[in-house]
């Protein structure tokens, strides 16, 4: 699955993951390893980084379900404030791990998580795209 590839390419440096990440994209193993909602926020925040205050995430090990509910709103509360669409999806389509809608928010984040460097500071010959006097201000 190449979501499963993007998220380990991603968080492979992450050490508190360790044990975690890689996930095997041969299986279902992405949806287990969502649905404590940490790799959840992680995610989100390399698309805007110190979006998700790390202080504020349950990562002990064995969490109950308050923790895990109260880790995976504030991921899905973060993602719809950095411009996420995620319509009638709750922490419980992570907890019963309904692969349509915990697909259907990975599609999203690893669409921003790659595009969100794609700007003329990243990628300058991005100007050849620019119609004929067209102006782009302070760069």
């Amino acid at each position: 699955m190449g979501f499963t590839k993007v998220i380990n390419d991603i968080l492979k440096n992450d050490e508190s993951l360790v044990g975690v990440i890689p996930v095997n994209p041969e299986n279902d193993d992405i949806f287990h390893s969502m649905e404590d909602g940490i790799i959840l926020c992680k995610l989100i925040n390399t698309i805007q980084e110190g979006c998700i205050d790390f202080r504020a995430v349950n990562t002990k090990k064995n969490l109950n379900i308050y923790m895990v509910k109260e880790n995976l709103n504030l991921a899905l509360n973060a993602a719809k404030g950095i411009g996420i669409r995620i319509p009638g999806i709750t922490p419980n389509a992570f907890i019963e791990k309904k692969p349509h809608l915990i697909l259907a928010v990975v599609w999203q984040i690893m669409r921003q998580c790659l595009t969100h460097s794609i700007d003329l500071l990243h990628c300058p010959e991005l100007i050849r795209l620019a119609n004929e006097g067209e102006d782009f201000g302070v760069l």
